[in-house]
C-alpha cells in the first residue's frame, strides 16, 4: 500500500503527463495529418478525436488536481 508521500508523487507524474505530453503529442499529431496524405474528411475526423482528447485531457487535470488537493490535506498516511 502507497504511503501519502508516494501516492502525491504518483498524481503528480499523471497531471504532469496530461499538462506537457498529452498537448504535446495531439499538437505533433495534428501536424503530421496537416502535411499528410489524409484526404480532407479524414483530417476533419482525426481533428475531432484530438480535440475530444484535449477536453478529456483538461478535466483529467482538474481531477488530478482535486485528488492532489485531497490527499495533501487529508489525515491519512496509507492508501
Amino acid at each position: 500500500m502507497p504511503d501519502k508521500n508516494e501516492m502525491l508523487e504518483f498524481l503528480e507524474e499523471c497531471l504532469r503527463r496530461e499538462e506537457e505530453i498529452i498537448p504535446l503529442y495531439s499538437k505533433h499529431v495534428k501536424s503530421s495529418l496537416f502535411l499528410s496524405g489524409f484526404n480532407s474528411e479524414d483530417r476533419a475526423k482525426a481533428g475531432s478525436i484530438l480535440d475530444k482528447l484535449r477536453a478529456d485531457s483538461m478535466r483529467h487535470r482538474k481531477i488530478f488536481s482535486g485528488l492532489i488537493k485531497k490527499v495533501k490535506e487529508s489525515g491519512t498516511d496509507v492508501y
